[in-house]
């Protein structure tokens, strides 16, 4: 298309089926914690991220999506390089997502498709990619949140931020709370799952962890996300295991309701009304 910006995303599985949902023209708001939406200006980076990572974690498929943009509204975007050359981005708030989206010329298209050994689903043989992700299909709907959704590319947050600031001391605060109920779930209590800070010198990223268990000293389950930061030995199909002093938010979903979840309060807080409302419809539980 003449007189436009060419962009793609790497997007796992998940990412996937909620594009489709939208038919092709919009990317889905983003999760908590994660402030930044990334398209990135070639398709070699976003082959490296959707082959040899995507393929690799959760439902262990990776696509690389096409779209064109407006070129007068992606301008208003710095380019960032991080790594060599080929790693160059846009950095687009979560919270104007909605507006780049309506920039978007055409449909999202899905120009390669990756899978791991462990991939699972339902494939149409004349495309490579999944049913659901077929031009032509009935579109789907929108899949809510289910426990496993709560995923994603780690995204640095900053720690200087009061708000969330606030949040890990109301973490700190009620942690024996949320011990207890572990230890002694009650019948409507459904879903648990803590925050786990991963920290460098200059950098700190937090990944959910859901089935969790705890010792009396370390906290153990499934992350449920991506960071540059895990140890190098880490398996995502193997249990992660943290301290006590690595949690930074705790949550319980309780007869559909959300305990806890502080930082995610603050995040969602911090939403417009448009992206808020759209978060809310894809949540499987309710947030008061």
């Amino acid at each position: 298309m003449m007189g436009s910006v060419l962009l793609y995303r790497p997007v796992g599985l998940k990412e996937l089926e909620l594009i489709a949902a939208a038919n092709f023209v919009a990317f889905p708001p983003r999760l908590p914690e994660q402030p930044i939406f990334y398209p990135v200006l070639n398709f070699a980076y976003a082959e490296q991220i959707a082959r040899d990572w995507n393929t690799k974690t959760n439902a262990f498929a990776g696509f690389v999506a096409r779209f064109e943009i407006d070129p007068v509204y992606a301008a208003t975007f710095e380019v960032h390089t991080v790594g060599n050359r080929t790693h160059q981005e846009l950095w687009v708030p979560a919270d104007e997502l909605a507006e780049f989206n309506r920039h978007i010329l055409g449909q999202i298209e899905v120009v390669a498709a990756y899978y791991g050994e462990q991939f699972v689903g339902e494939m149409d043989p004349a495309t490579n990619l999944p049913v659901f992700a077929v031009p032509g299909n009935s579109p789907r709907t929108s899949p809510k949140m289910t426990p496993n959704n709560l995923e994603g590319r780690a995204v640095a947050v900053p720690s200087d931020d009061p708000d969330m600031q606030q949040a890990f001391l109301e973490t700190r605060r009620t942690m024996d709370q949320f011990i207890q109920h572990l230890r002694a779930p009650t019948l409507t209590e459904e879903y648990f799952a803590v925050k786990v800070r991963f920290s460098e010198t200059v950098q700190s990223e937090y990944l959910w962890m859901s089935g969790v268990s705890y010792d009396g000293v370390m906290f153990a389950g499934k992350l449920e996300g991506e960071s540059d930061l895990l140890p190098l030995n880490y398996q995502p199909d193997n249990k992660y295991r943290a301290p006590l002093d690595a949690i930074y938010d705790w949550m319980i979903v309780d007869n559909g309701k959300l305990i806890g979840g502080y930082t995610i309060r603050v995040a969602r807080r911090k939403m417009t009304p448009e992206n808020r409302e759209r978060f809310d419809e894809q949540l499987w539980f309710t947030v008061e």
